[in-house]
């Protein structure tokens, strides 16, 4: 009977995937059919709104702009990404900035055109929203004041949060923190990535750590524990507990939103979201599960998220290690590791990082060509000093009333970015420490994955079942919750 019911809920669950991702799929197809690009012809002014900090690469100042008016008729805005050319590197007369009015006189180059050769490029651009590129000299620009009725609402909002990130990051440099320990804590905190040269990227690229610097579940995962810690800890009522998780999962999007909604960031709070509603109202749900839903709601909001990068990788690390980690470690640990607390978590650790590995190796060497050798070295020095870094910046920011302490701690963030940065460097200098010039084809990446697919189903027959169990977080339910209230009333 009890095997009969089980097959019958994973019988419910396939199905449920399968009508999901052919919905999903019916979804993308009709967005990238409808996807309307914007060029023109002729050269034409327009205006717009800058919506994030001015990405310099030699003489090339790259923007993200929303154009609201074409002529002098205002359009329906719409995101373009601006290239603009200086004379000399040094030229940099214009304080363009995110919220800074432009205004140009170029043509609209549509992403089918010729200046977009590369179709992941193409991708990429589509899955951010964006309907053309503008390619101009930096003389043609001009500082323009647009009208705060002219912007749409929840731009504004995001104005205004890019506006705060701004502030955080002066406060970071009047701590004491400067250099690459700035441009790390930077991106890791606020996911602000302009600090970060190429000499610094091509480290935490070449270590295996890039992932320690894009915010997603670790760091997601962290500020929800230190929220939970804070205001869910001996909350006996449900009517209180309910309150508390709902402001969790306020502040967790109200950070999402300050450092610019990255694809990793809204899948991390997404998944977040949805296994605290659900465990709170006492149902058992497994994390891929969530994945799933989570993956779900971001293609049906934005269908060309597919295409990122991010997402991919990011859904796919996390189902990796929720099917592989935990089997990795049962069966590979030796029994004497498990009994020794330090032991048993570099173990843990090291799973993790293996399974993670695993999931996103196929994909890592299709996109970047490249493969890192001394991953499990890199994550059980990095994931540590990221944690310990991630909680100092938050007492930092909690501190601000408290010049001494926060003297301190400053100092603290930029020895730990430091010792972070320096071990990284080493592990990036070891003799192969990755496999570059990779190069396979979108089909050799799609037969690697079906490989793996077969290979863990193989596994799972042969083992009956044994290989992996999904593992449940469960909350309290209503009724438990209820008598647990009644129990408090009767103590009074």
């Amino acid at each position: 009977m009890e095997s009969s019911t089980r097959h019958n809920f994973t019988r419910g669950i396939l199905s449920f995937v399968l009508f999901f991702c052919v919905l999903c799929s019916i979804r993308v197809l009709l967005a990238m059919h409808t996807y309307k690009g914007i060029s023109s012809e002729t050269p034409c002014s327009w205006r717009g709104i800058v919506l994030s900090q001015p990405s310099v690469t030699g003489k090339a100042v790259r923007l993200d702009v929303l154009v609201v008016y074409v002529g002098e008729k205002r359009v329906s805005p719409f995101k373009t990404k601006v290239v603009l050319y200086r004379s000399s590197i040094l030229d940099d007369t214009l304080p363009i900035r995110s919220g800074s009015g432009i205004a140009c006189v170029s043509r609209f180059q549509g992403l089918y055109s010729s200046k977009v050769k590369q179709p992941s490029y193409r991708r990429y651009l589509m899955s951010q929203g964006f309907k053309s590129q503008i390619f101009a000299t930096y003389q043609k620009v001009s500082l323009v004041s647009i009208e705060r009725e002219d912007i749409p609402a929840f731009t504004r909002f995001k104005l205004r949060m890019s506006a705060f990130r701004s502030r955080l990051l002066h406060n970071y440099s009047r701590f004491g923190i400067t250099g690459d320990n700035l441009a790390v804590v930077s991106a890791m905190t606020l996911g602000d990535r302009s600090f970060l040269d190429a000499g610094l990227r091509e480290t935490y690229s070449v270590s295996g750590a890039s992932h320690v610097l894009a915010l997603s579940g670790l760091h997601l995962g962290i500020i929800y524990s230190i929220l939970l810690m804070l205001m869910c800890r001996k909350i006996r009522l449900y009517k209180w507990r309910l309150f508390s998780h709902f402001m969790i999962i306020l502040t967790l999007w109200g950070y999402v939103m300050l450092v610019g909604a990255p694809m990793s960031a809204v899948r991390s709070a997404s998944m977040l979201t949805f296994c605290t509603v659900i465990n709170m109202f006492g149902r058992n749900v497994s994390s891929l599960q969530v994945l799933f839903l989570a993956a779900v709601f971001i293609i049906m909001f934005n269908p060309m998220s597919v295409f990122d990068v991010g997402f991919q990788m990011s859904v796919l690390s996390v189902a990796s290690i929720q099917l592989l980690a935990m089997p990795l470690y049962n069966n590979l640990t030796p029994l004497w590791i498990k009994r020794f607390m330090p032991l048993r978590w570099l173990a843990q650790l090291a799973a993790v990082s293996v399974s993670a590995q695993i999931g996103v190796a196929p994909l890592t060497a299709y996109c970047f060509h490249r493969l890192p050798c001394y991953f499990i070295i890199t994550n059980i020095i990095a994931v540590p000093l990221a944690t310990i870094l991630l909680y100092l910046t938050f007492l930092l920011v909690l501190t601000s009333w408290i010049p001494s302490l926060q003297e301190m701690l400053g100092m603290a963030v930029d020895r730990v970015a430091w010792l972070l940065n320096s071990s990284l460097r080493y592990i990036s200098t070891l003799p192969d420490a990755s496999i570059s010039n990779i190069h396979i084809s979108g089909l050799q990446t799609l037969l690697f994955y079906v490989g793996l697919a077969s290979l863990y189903l193989g596994m799972r027959l042969l083992w009956r079942g044994k290989l992996y169990r999904i593992r449940y977080v469960r909350y309290p339910s209503v009724k438990e919750n209820k008598r647990d209230s009644c129990k408090v009333k009767e103590n009074y």
